[in-house]
């Protein structure tokens, strides 16, 4: 959604970002919660690909 905002100098800080975020998303997603593993995964690949529009 804003290419120009991932840089030379920025590229490696958002990708830790995003993988952290994924990373931990165990200690609050829970299988009986609002929403399930499916709709969490296909949420992060929106996401990746689309930035939070």
């Amino acid at each position: 959604a804003y290419p120009q905002r991932v840089t030379k100098d920025n590229r490696t800080a958002l990708t830790m970002m995003l993988f952290g975020m994924i990373n931990w998303t165990f200690t609050w997603l829970k299988p009986r919660g609002r929403m399930s593993y499916a709709e969490f995964a296909d949420e992060v690949v929106r996401t990746l690909e689309r930035g939070f529009e």
